[in-house]
């Protein structure tokens, strides 16, 4: 089969050799296209280098992303960017923005906060899945994934989930809306980081976003418990109803979690101090 090799500028000590394909000749021509590079034959195989790059440009490597079975790119070696980025000071306002607007709480709580505890839950979720039912996950890719999950409300407020879920023009609506706030968020990024990042505002495991969901509806559910505890009948429906969201995703992660781990969150300081450790 016909192959080609990338070798890096000027000194040509790195070669990654590839096999051309009919499912992957176009992204063979789209990598050339993007890149620049010149095709030079080379018997059957094609040799492809960078030429001559100017001073300071990026340096092309070439790398092999076994899984896909297709030639890929790593990010190119480029000076490390200067260009002022408001990504980090956006995402430390969450701690401004509110949730649960249109109840009464006893205390308050943040979407910072509340991405704190989802990354810790779902961590949690993953790691008792890898540990007792055999779940093939990365639990610190899904805690970074939590930690990002609520990001976009950055721009676009906590909207009450009576508002959020009224009819399916609203849920279609505010989908619209939170893909737009995610993808200025991270256009805020500098260019070489926002692949990183795209897939922690956007991610696409279904594995992962699963966890994800469950545990950010959990803590919610843990929530309506404090408040619950407190004397407050306001989360009384919303507790219902959470639980019942909880029960649907028919997750043995989730209900390990709740039975060795949820009772704790109704106990008082004294009581957790007290509480059997078996």
């Amino acid at each position: 089969m016909p192959e080609f090799e990338f070798q890096e500028s000027r000194v040509m000590l790195q070669k990654v050799r590839y096999t051309v394909t009919a499912e992957n000749r176009r992204a063979a021509l789209r990598l050339i296209a993007a890149h620049q590079v010149t095709p030079v034959p080379v018997g059957l195989a094609v040799l492809i280098h960078a030429g001559e790059l100017e001073p300071l440009k990026p340096t092309v490597v070439a790398t092999y992303d076994g899984a896909r079975g297709l030639p890929d790119l790593a990010q190119p070696r480029a000076k490390c960017c200067r260009t002022m980025s408001p990504f980090f000071a956006y995402l430390a306002r969450l701690r401004l923005v509110q949730r649960w607007g249109l109840m009464r709480a006893t205390e308050t709580e943040n979407v910072l906060e509340h991405s704190h505890q989802v990354a810790v839950v779902a961590h949690a979720l993953a790691v008792i899945g890898v540990r007792f039912y055999n779940l093939r996950i990365d639990p610190g890719f899904v805690a970074v994934v939590a930690l990002f999950h609520d990001a976009a409300e950055v721009f676009t407020g906590d909207l009450p989930t009576p508002v959020k879920y009224a009819n399916s023009e609203m849920r279609t609506a505010y989908k619209g809306l939170e893909a737009a706030a995610n993808q200025k968020l991270l256009w805020t990024l500098p260019g070489e980081m926002q692949e990183e990042y795209a897939g922690l505002l956007t991610p696409t495991d279904p594995e992962v976003v699963q966890l994800v969901k469950a545990a950010d509806k959990l803590c919610a559910l843990l929530k309506c418990r404090e408040e619950a505890r407190a004397g407050n009948r306001e989360f009384a429906q919303a507790e219902t109803a959470l639980r019942k969201q909880v029960e649907d995703f028919e997750l043995p992660e989730v209900r390990h979690f709740l039975s060795v781990f949820g009772e704790s969150f109704s106990l008082s300081l004294d009581e957790l101090g007290t509480a059997p450790n078996e």
